[in-house]
């Protein structure tokens, strides 16, 4: 088992003081799972992340919470790339023990292996949108994973830092309490907006779950709640973000 295709690369944009100056770590690896097998494991790595524009102990935190967001997992290790490195190589780990185990069952049974359950893909995107408002940046992840089976799992997940301190915003620090309900409602006024007007999308949204869920962007338009598939709505509406315009949250904003 070999790869066919990798490539690790590492760029710096930014050079003014002003800016949060940036890095990008990339890799792209291919293992067939037999030389004679369609079926492959493909890893894409894609992560921006800060290297300067920031004082040390802040990025620090952004990068400690953006490599949570973007693996689901802590490694504690000292850098983006290494904890990159980890996460694929635990991936080829699992990706090896699940081929083994399947190939031991078919062979232990008489079957004969069909389809391509051992198509495996694993995109991770993540990135600064580049729109700061009131000193507060977000970082997006954007996941698609498939393990062989008939959907890959696609996810979007917003994080919104705080850019002089470093911690992660949430919602109570946005709004002011008791903002559930106000917020509810506008989700639901701009929900046909996000759904381009679709009536049998509209229809397929489940009832009474729109309300805040933690996972936002803030730009210079407003604010962007991220529902991703089935949290909402059936996984065949696929991620849904609704804006809601700063004019209209006057009411409820803290900021």
């Amino acid at each position: 088992m070999a790869a066919v295709a990798a490539l690790a690369a590492l760029s710096v944009a930014g050079c003014n003081r002003n800016k949060l100056v940036k890095a990008t770590y990339e890799e792209y690896l291919m293992i067939p799972m037999t030389d004679s097998s369609a079926d492959s494991l493909d890893i894409q790595i894609s992560l921006e992340y800060p290297v300067g524009g920031v004082e040390d102990t802040v990025r620090a935190k952004i990068v400690e919470n953006l490599l949570f967001a973007a693996f689901d997992v802590n490694y504690n290790l000292p850098s983006v790339d290494s904890t990159a490195v980890h996460y694929r190589n635990d991936l080829i780990e699992e990706y090896q023990q699940e081929q083994e185990d399947y190939a031991n069952f078919i062979s232990s049974n008489n079957l004969v292996m069909e389809g391509n359950l051992f198509s495996w893909r694993d995109y991770v995107n993540g990135y600064f949108t580049g729109e700061e408002y009131k000193g507060l940046l977000t970082y997006v992840v954007e996941l698609e994973r498939d393990r062989g089976g008939a959907h890959p799992n696609n996810t979007v997940n917003a994080t919104v830092f705080n850019r002089t301190t470093g911690d992660v915003v949430v919602e109570a620090d946005l709004f002011r309490e008791g903002y559930e309900p106000t917020l509810s409602g506008l989700l639901a006024d701009h929900l046909p907006e996000a759904l381009e007007w679709d009536e049998d999308a509209l229809g397929a949204v489940y009832p009474d779950v729109l309300s805040g869920n933690g996972n936002f962007e803030v730009g210079k338009q407003g604010v962007t709640f991220y529902y991703n598939p089935n949290e909402i709505a059936p996984s065949l509406l696929g991620v849904i973000a609704i804006r809601i315009p700063w004019s209209e949250l006057g009411d409820i904003l803290k900021i």
